[in-house]
């Protein structure tokens, strides 16, 4: 086999090495080539296949060829949206990290996990988007509510949550419309977390849940937070097939 054939690392598996190079993870741990396939994809190799390069034609210019490498899968239509979408995420929240990261003052270092909503009622309205347009119409108070309490911004994407009993009156629903996001939010002290949580009862949300996400591993393998974080957040985009928002600091595109 020629140098040329030997199997390459893929840009994502390079960058991960260098963010951690000085931490004991192995290739394997860190490799997101094999992420996000499924058995209709149209070709699955198995990890320990060696680099065997193809010549195929360009779907856009059947007149030329591309060089197409084997040990790596071709993934369907719908696994390579999910891919997609989970990448654009990530980037977004490593932006996110980046700009809370570059503050001199450690109050801002460590962004949140947040998740408020409205509260939900029981209704004979079975469009759940109704509920999402609600919840749509109070997000521009709700920005600035978050701002006056110190969060600068952040990235979010919406999702709505069905349930529903049968009863003699016929079919009630609950929806719960509410935001999932990652934003650049202040460390608050215990004595005032619960008045920090309640800020958006007074435009008609619920409390917030907060959480500041963290490096972990996994049955042995290492997710940074914005690995976390991205899967927990792409997953609701691909979901409803939502798309993420932007304000504040984030938006501006400023650090």
């Amino acid at each position: 086999m020629s140098p040329i054939q030997d199997k390459k690392e893929c840009e994502i598996c390079a960058k991960l090495k260098r963010k951690f190079a000085n931490d004991e993870i192995d290739e394997e741990s860190i490799c997101q080539c094999f992420a996000f396939t499924c058995k209709n994809c149209p070709w699955l190799p198995s990890r320990d296949d060696e680099a065997d390069y193809i010549r195929v034609r360009r779907r856009e210019d059947p007149d030329r060829t591309r060089s197409l490498n084997l040990a790596y899968p071709h993934r369907c239509t719908r696994c390579e949206r999910e891919k997609k979408r989970y990448q654009r995420m990530r980037r977004r929240l490593e932006r996110v990290f980046e700009c809370a990261h570059s503050f001199i003052t450690r109050t801002y270092r460590m962004p949140k996990i947040i998740t408020f909503g409205l509260p939900t009622t029981w209704t004979f309205e079975s469009d759940p988007e109704t509920a999402r347009t609600a919840l749509k119409r109070r997000l521009a108070d709700a920005r600035r509510v978050m701002q006056q309490y110190g969060i600068l911004g952040g990235v979010y994407v919406t999702e709505v949550t069905t349930r529903s009993i049968e009863d003699i009156g016929g079919i009630s629903y609950k929806h719960h419309p509410h935001v999932h996001g990652m934003f650049i939010c202040p460390y608050v002290k215990p004595e005032h977390f619960q008045e920090f949580s309640l800020q958006l009862r007074s435009i008609g949300l619920g409390h917030m849940w907060i959480e500041a996400p963290r490096g972990k591993r996994h049955k042995g393998k290492y997710y940074t937070a914005e690995q976390q974080v991205a899967g927990y957040i792409a997953k609701y985009m691909n979901k409803d097939g939502g798309t993420c928002a932007t304000f504040g600091i984030m938006r501006n595109g400023r650090k």
